[in-house]
């Protein structure tokens, strides 16, 4: 059972948080692996999820508080929130907080009616405008924490049991890429942008691009990448997130971007 702390919520909120026996590892809903005390908060804050005490849009408490609460540290809540943010089950705001549900703006709170009038095409000319322009301002502002949980992408990327887990990680890269340039409003457009992708109907082409071979090239892409954020080069960052979007257009539509204008 977890030692006294601070309270967190009402009483049955409280009986929610105690402590499910100890474990080695253990995996996620997804099969994530989870290690030690991230996988004793990550069983805790699930129940919590489910227990109908906070509803979509609600702001959880503090990982400060939840830490000592659970006695363990910031950084096996941290790492159990990332695993949830992974999911879609909570979101993560630069200094306001984690909150339940998927990040939605209220303006475009409709997303599936905005998926409607859209298509592949047009959502895919979306992000190679898009991702490329903010990794240069990714290269300037990222900080320690962001390259951190990059990397942690890219590996849990690697060890991935299967393609729809190895995309929820790879979404989670790009998020976090744009989150790195510590613009709202950036992250406001790829909310957005995001949401109308993930609710298209990409059918067999979604196979095609992540093969085996592909997701290793990915990956690559993804090292490059998160290198040239960490080393400040904002050019190289701009180029290799328009060549990685430019590959999975490609693979996605079978249609080439290469020595065309974007969107041409």
């Amino acid at each position: 059972m977890v030692s006294n702390g601070p309270p967190v919520g009402n009483a049955s909120q409280r009986a929610r948080l105690d402590f499910m026996p100890k474990s080695e590892a253990d995996h996620s809903d997804d099969g994530t692996t989870v290690v030690g005390s991230s996988r004793e908060v990550l069983v805790e804050l699930r129940r919590l999820l489910r227990g109908g005490e906070y509803e979509d849009g609600d702001k959880l408490p503090p990982e400060r508080e939840l830490a000592e609460r659970f006695n363990v540290s910031r950084r096996a809540v941290k790492n159990a929130f990332a695993v949830l943010e992974a999911e879609g089950k909570v979101w993560r705001g630069v200094g306001q907080g984690t909150f339940v549900g998927r990040r939605i703006l209220k303006p475009f709170s409709n997303l599936e009616s905005l998926a409607r009038t859209t298509n592949p095409v047009a959502v895919l000319e979306a992000r190679i405008s898009f991702e490329p322009a903010v990794a240069r301002f990714a290269g300037q502002r990222a900080n320690s924490s962001h390259l951190q949980e990059m990397q942690e992408c890219i590996g849990r990327a690697t060890g991935a049991k299967d393609s729809d887990e190895f995309r929820r990680w790879d979404e989670r890269f790009h998020e976090l890429l744009v989150v790195s340039a510590q613009n709202p409003l950036f992250d406001a457009i790829y909310t957005v942008i995001n949401g109308v992708w993930s609710r298209l109907a990409w059918g067999s082409h979604v196979e095609r691009a992540y093969t085996q071979e592909w997701k290793r090239i990915y990956l690559r892409q993804h090292r490059s990448i998160l290198e040239a954020v960490e080393g400040r080069d904002l050019n190289r960052a701009e180029i290799l997130v328009l060549e990685h979007w430019q590959t999975m257009r490609s693979n996605l539509l079978d249609d080439p971007v290469r020595d065309r204008p974007i969107g041409g």
